[in-house]
């Protein structure tokens, strides 16, 4: 079971979309639990076991605001 968290509730026809895509990259079925944080502001989150995939539009602002104060 993977868990998809999004700033908005996935429609099921995108929720389809993403369990078909990550079972076909995984090579197992994948089942997909939403939940929504509108946090993140866009993108996703996805959580699979211990993996995550942080796609947020919140983290890229993070990430660009460090790099603006640090540098490269």
């Amino acid at each position: 079971r993977a868990t998809a968290t999004t700033a908005v509730p996935l429609t099921r026809s995108d929720a389809d979309r993403l369990e078909a895509n990550l079972s076909r990259r995984l090579g197992r079925e994948v089942r997909l639990h939403n939940q929504v944080d509108r946090a993140i502001i866009g993108g996703l989150v996805l959580r699979m076991g211990d993996r995550v995939i942080d796609a947020s539009v919140a983290t890229r602002l993070q990430q660009l605001r460090h790099h603006l104060v640090v540098g490269v």
